[in-house]
């Protein structure tokens, strides 16, 4: 039962780093973020999570910067959609970050 709230707590904060632009609350998201990561045990299943949250970045970032073009061809205003870019950007780069942590762990463990 624990593991399933910290679960729901990683997508929550994890959701709102998405979309949130004020940089205290960005900086908050990410500090609980990484502290309800941080919960779970290294393993291989910490990892494989790790890695399809960031390809479910990677998917998100690709999509958005084909809105971004497409915006652009159009002459629309591109901001709030740059804005959203840098958002899971940002969030992949929290998630590779954790990934690294918990092969270095697991690394060591193995020891």
């Amino acid at each position: 039962m624990e593991n399933f709230i910290h679960e729901q707590n990683v997508l929550l904060f994890s959701e709102r780093l998405k979309v949130e632009n004020d940089p205290t609350a960005r900086k908050q998201l990410r500090e609980l973020l990484l502290d309800e990561e941080n919960k779970f045990a290294a393993t291989a299943e910490r990892l494989d999570k790790a890695e399809r949250n960031i390809a479910k970045c990677k998917e998100h970032i690709a999509r958005q910067r084909g809105l971004i073009e497409k915006l652009k061809t159009n002459g629309h205003d591109i901001a709030p959609s740059q804005r959203l870019l840098r958002n899971l950007t940002e969030l992949h780069d929290l998630f590779v970050s954790f990934r690294e942590a918990v092969v270095t762990a697991l690394e060591r463990s193995a020891l």
